[in-house]
């Protein structure tokens, strides 16, 4: 269950860096994408993904 969470995060996280490069307000949003990401899914694999 927790591997599907990450892929979809991943997923979420890589078309909106795509699409909305130039909104801070995105880029923010992403930011916590990202780091719950790290803090969730790198701690459950033990090593970086990308």
């Amino acid at each position: 269950m927790k591997n599907a969470v990450c892929e979809v995060v991943k997923y979420i996280i890589l078309i909106n860096n795509k699409r909305n490069k130039n909104l801070k307000t995105t880029k923010w949003l992403i930011n916590r994408w990202e780091y719950w990401y790290v803090r969730y899914c790198l701690q459950l694999k033990g090593r970086l993904l990308f």
